[in-house]
Formats: structure tokens, sequence, C-alpha cells
């Protein structure tokens, strides 16, 4: 993953690429297992997992919406 980064970011970019990943990595580690911890408490534990695909398909939806609408200078095309 961290090769497609180095490929794809302009060089100035590449640092900051790879620092969000590593981020949003252990944030995610942080927050989902607790996400899911609470909706199979509500839900019960069959029911819980469609409420953490559920509330991670919207993120993604969300995040598909927010890059969409950012500037185009952000975007490179892959160097391979």
């Amino acid at each position: 993953m961290i090769f497609i980064l180095a490929k794809t970011a302009k060089p100035e970019l590449q640092g900051v690429s790879v620092g969000l990943r590593n981020t949003v990595n252990r944030f995610t580690g942080v927050v989902v297992p607790l996400v899911k911890g609470v909706s199979i408490n509500w839900f019960g534990l069959e029911n819980g997992f469609f409420v953490i695909g559920i509330f991670i398909v919207g993120i993604l939806v969300m995040t598909a919406t927010r890059v969409d609408r950012s500037p185009k200078s952000f975007l490179v095309k892959a160097r391979f």
C-alpha cells in the first residue's frame, strides 16, 4: 500500500500521504472495536454486523463525496 502511495502522490506530498494513512489506520483500530462492541450490545450479535457494515458504508460514501468535491490539483495520475 505504501508503494502505491509513493507512486501516485506528488513527491512533496508523499510524507503527508503516508502519515495520513498511518493516522487513519490507528484511528480505526480504536474506533471500530468500540462501535462494534456497542452495536453488538444494543442490537445483538447478528444485527451488530449489519450495523457496523452500514456505518462503514456511510463513511465510505461521505469520503467519496468529499473527494469528488476536492480541488483537482491534488489528484495526480499514477506514474507506473
